[in-house]
């Protein structure tokens, strides 16, 4: 491990790593360190959906940024030329008939930013995904070029690609606190010694706030548990779209293992408390599984499924796709989500000069990495962020300025 760096990224899933990529890209002498390794947190437990579908034009053009990375990915990144396992399926993104309006403009939206986003009928629905039922569908979303990724080879991917520009990845290495001079970053204590640099980026997700919160800097970010189910896919269902389903609280894709990936918003977790006026990971209100945890502990939570949570997952892919009813169920995991006051990331510097944050992606982050190195390395490099992220400036919530679309589903 380095003792000295031009920049010590916190954290090697997949924001830490596409960071330490483009910083050493840019000719930094980068160290990355983490106390488990590459793909050792969250990253690997992403349903790695490939989608552009938000209701603020900024995270859509953070993710359609992306897409040309997941699409070119041994021009853009290196190595293989599809190392990161990216899959066009096609996306839909279905609402109820209270979300039709919003949706139409919201495509709209995404159209004026470069997307191709398109709002379709319920009769090419059918026909782009047969055996799907559209019962409470009000309006559909499709977006041709998305699908989705492969999270750990994601990850290791961008970990390969920074090393090749000599960046060094430290695993069993813990960040223990920062030292600061004259108001600036001086360096990073570890648990393998103390690393000099006057750059340190925060990329750790929902142990953000505890690291940062003894150094001044105040991350509104709380821990949340989501899971993930799998699914026997019966040869019956041509299982071809990802789609989100927030009529019927449903996200889901096919895997290469013969079986389907499902999740579920509309699951209600007892003894959680509820937080006003937020709205979950694809744009609806909360409604349960992504409501506030705070007693949720990132190192100690419960990583595996519920058995309730898969009855009711089943039960709800089975309403949408009659060929899964009382499917098989394979396997699953629960994560921890970063989840920020608005559901929306906190990137950018801190009021310590030569410290920065990227975190509070709130379930919505695997799809951005690429951009979200690219943005970050260039903010820190004093260059003006190829995709504008002031928006999701740490201040905004002290500013009463926290990121809503002008059309946010209810």
């Amino acid at each position: 491990m380095r003792k000295h760096a031009d920049a010590v990224v916190i954290g090697a899933g997949v924001m830490g790593c596409s960071i330490a990529f483009h910083l050493a890209k840019a000719g930094l002498k980068v160290q990355v360190i983490d106390k488990k390794g590459i793909a050792g947190g969250m990253s690997a437990r992403s349903g790695a959906l490939i989608r552009m579908h938000y209701m603020d034009e900024h995270q859509v053009k953070l993710a359609a940024t992306s897409l040309r990375y997941f699409q070119n990915w041994g021009d853009t990144i290196g190595g293989a030329a599809n190392e990161c396992g990216f899959v066009t399926t096609g996306f839909l993104y279905l609402v109820g008939p209270e979300n039709a309006e919003k949706l139409r403009h919201n495509v709209e939206m995404h159209q004026r930013c470069g997307v191709d986003s398109r709002a379709i009928s319920l009769e090419d629905v059918s026909e782009l995904q047969p055996g799907i039922m559209l019962d409470g569908v009000g309006a559909v979303c499709y977006e041709p070029e998305s699908g989705y990724a492969d999270p750990i080879a994601t990850n290791q991917a961008f970990a390969k690609a920074a090393q090749r520009y000599g960046a060094e990845i430290s695993g069993g290495v813990m960040a223990l606190g920062l030292h600061t001079k004259g108001g600036r970053i001086a360096g990073l204590e570890t648990s393998e010694g103390f690393i000099e640099t006057p750059v340190v980026v925060a990329a750790i997700g929902p142990w953000s706030a505890k690291l940062l919160g003894p150094a001044g800097v105040d991350l509104p970010i709380k821990p949340h548990r989501s899971q993930i189910a799998f699914f026997e896919r019966p040869h019956a269902l041509d299982n071809k779209l990802t789609y989100i389903d927030i009529a019927n609280g449903l996200y889901g894709r096919r895997n290469g293992d013969g079986t389907v990936l499902a999740g579920s918003s509309s699951f209600a977790v007892p003894n959680r408390q509820r937080v006003q006026g937020q709205t979950d990971q694809w744009g609806g209100a909360y409604d349960g599984d992504y409501d506030a945890d705070d007693g949720l502990d990132p190192d100690t939570y419960k990583e595996s499924n519920d058995p309730e949570y898969v009855e009711h997952t089943r039960q709800i892919l089975g309403q949408r796709f009659p060929v899964l009813e009382g499917t098989q169920y394979r396997r699953g995991h629960a994560g921890v989500y970063d989840m920020s006051s608005d559901a929306r990331p906190l990137m950018g510097k801190t009021e310590i000069e030569g410290l920065y944050v990227a975190a509070g992606f709130s379930g919505q982050g695997f799809k951005k990495s690429p951009a979200v190195g690219l943005t970050m390395s260039q903010l820190i490099l004093g260059e003006t962020p190829e995709v504008d992220i002031n928006a999701f400036r740490l201040s905004r919530f002290a500013e009463n300025d926290p990121v809503k679309g002008e059309y946010e589903y209810d």
